[in-house]
């Protein structure tokens, strides 16, 4: 019930005693919940969601920064700026790029093997095949 709370409500000005009051616990009681069952504090999982949700919109939708950042609870572009670097390393707008470029290149990454889309992955795996095999003999 806790998590489900935050998670729909990372967008809004969530602080952890309006939290705790919604929740009918007392803010001991929930800061105890979040170092005991997650081992991070209330602000650190509520800091991860918000990270979480802007970077899927980053790379699933064209809405510019600043509203993303404004529907992931950030309170100004500068505050989602900084989270987001300190968080990925990156800026919000460099991860969106970055995102673009890898979805352009149609590569995936399953079990540590890079797996090209059908056609280059056939003419790549040409190369590799002798002659005197590749044309049923």
């Amino acid at each position: 019930m806790i998590i489900a709370y935050i998670n729909n409500n990372h967008q809004l000005k969530v602080t952890l005693d309006h939290a705790a009051h919604s929740l009918n616990m007392s803010i001991s009681s929930l800061c105890r919940f979040f170092r005991d069952k997650m081992g991070i504090s209330f602000a650190e999982y509520l800091h991860s969601v918000r990270i979480s949700h802007a970077k899927e919109l980053l790379t699933g939708t064209k809405q510019t920064v600043l509203d993303i950042s404004e529907e992931c609870g950030f309170m100004s572009l500068a505050s989602f700026y900084r989270s987001f670097r300190k968080a990925t390393g990156t800026t919000p707008t460099d991860y969106r790029e970055m995102g673009e470029a890898a979805s352009k290149r149609s590569q995936f990454q399953i079990q540590g093997y890079s797996i090209v889309n059908p056609i280059m992955g056939y003419e790549l795996l040409a190369n590799y095949i002798p002659k005197s095999h590749s044309n049923g003999n």
